[in-house]
């Protein structure tokens, strides 16, 4: 298991790093206060071609295996978690349920607009059915030349700039089996777009309630074939938590590198807090679990770029990486005091954008299940 980067991956990161301290960094505090992304900024990132990173060449993509997608995230997301996910949602599970389920004519149709910058979003949490996937209720009827769906979707992240909607409904009966997925254009009749939330942090990410009142879908963007959208969902989610790993590990670099500089800036009784043998063991503790937990984000790219089961360890991963830097965005705050407590500190940005990665792509305790689900079948059970 390697997980040393060859000399052009190595660069590609550093570029992405240099652009993400050159041209992120000096916007964070205005997104993060006006609530959205900055114009410009956006502009900037589908130039570059971040909308395409995980996209295959073939259809207009950069084509990175998954653990330089996922160092390009924590680059990312060390600058701006928000501006992270936005970029980690279109390349996963935004555009990998058509990648991997889709029709040739689908793939051919959506992937290379997306691969050059028109965004999509995963629709799966509704009112009454978050963790429990399998219990969504918007529906999908049968109609000529293709499906009216009814319903209503809810934290839709980048749904606010979106052109396509990947969206799973029901088309059969009752639990899973009952699931199907499809593609939905901005622009469909019946679709509406709701507000964006007033979120507590991500504010840099935009997440919207989708509105289907009849929204007519036709046949050919039913994503692989009926009764298979739970597995669509679960499959796209599998890879979208190494996504969220990987941000949780930039979000932690961050909260490391702030409290190490400011332990060693800030003096109390005569001598910088980093003399302090609480605040060494504060930052010692960090950056242990920090390393930890990068290994196994780092486990999960790798079998997954092997095309070997990933499942359980990208459950692992993401509840080890972002159970850690809550932690140690809590401790970043702590060691700063009450400067932590202000907004003029990007630790104040960084505990609040960091909250959300326990809940989002499957929460901590939804993390728990897949991993025991798998041990206990290596056991029969």
């Amino acid at each position: 298991m390697d997980f040393g980067l060859r000399e052009d991956q190595e660069l590609f990161v550093k570029g992405v790093r240099d652009f993400a301290r050159g041209e992120i960094v000096p916007l964070c505090q205005k997104m993060d206060r006006e609530g959205i992304i900055d114009s410009a900024l956006l502009d900037q990132i589908r130039q570059q071609g971040f909308f395409g990173l995980t996209f295959p060449e073939s259809y207009g993509g950069v084509g990175l295996d998954t653990h330089t997608y996922g160092l390009v995230i924590r680059e990312l997301a060390r600058a701006d978690a928000g501006v992270a996910i936005m970029i980690s949602v279109h390349n996963s599970v935004g555009s990998y349920p058509i990648l991997k389920f889709g029709s040739e004519e689908l793939k051919n149709k959506y992937l290379p607009q997306m691969a050059q910058g028109k965004l999509a979003s995963f629709c799966v949490t509704e009112p009454g059915a978050g963790s429990d996937a399998g219990s969504m209720s918007a529906r999908a009827e049968k109609v000529d030349g293709g499906y009216r769906l009814t319903g209503e979707k809810i934290w839709v992240t980048n749904g606010h700039f979106a052109e396509y909607f990947v969206v799973t409904a029901r088309t059969g009966g009752a639990g899973s089996k009952g699931l199907s997925a499809f593609i939905v254009e901005r622009e469909s009749e019946g679709l509406q777009i709701g507000a964006k939330e007033d979120k507590m942090g991500l504010r840099s990410s935009d997440a919207i309630s989708l509105v289907l009142d009849n929204a007519f879908v036709p046949d050919e963007n039913l994503i692989g074939e009926e009764g298979i959208g739970f597995k669509v969902a679960m499959s796209a989610l599998d890879g979208g938590r190494i996504g969220v790993a990987y941000q949780a590990l930039g979000i932690a670099d961050a909260c490391l590198d702030a409290a190490a500089r400011y332990s060693l800036e800030r003096e109390q009784f005569g001598k910088p807090i980093a003399r302090q043998q609480a605040i060494q063991w504060m930052l010692a503790e960090g950056a242990t679990e920090l390393s930890m937990a990068s290994l196994l984000a780092d486990k999960a790219a790798w079998l997954k770029d092997q095309g070997k089961s990933f499942g359980q360890t990208a459950a692992m991963a993401k509840l080890a990486c972002t159970e850690m830097a809550g932690r140690l965005a809590d401790s970043a705050v702590q060691i700063h005091g009450g400067y932590g407590y202000s907004k003029d500190y990007a630790v104040e940005r960084y505990y609040r954008d960091v909250r959300v990665l326990r809940i989002y792509e499957g929460t901590s305790e939804i993390q728990k299940l897949v991993i025991a689900r798998h041990l206990l079948a290596e056991y029969g059970g």
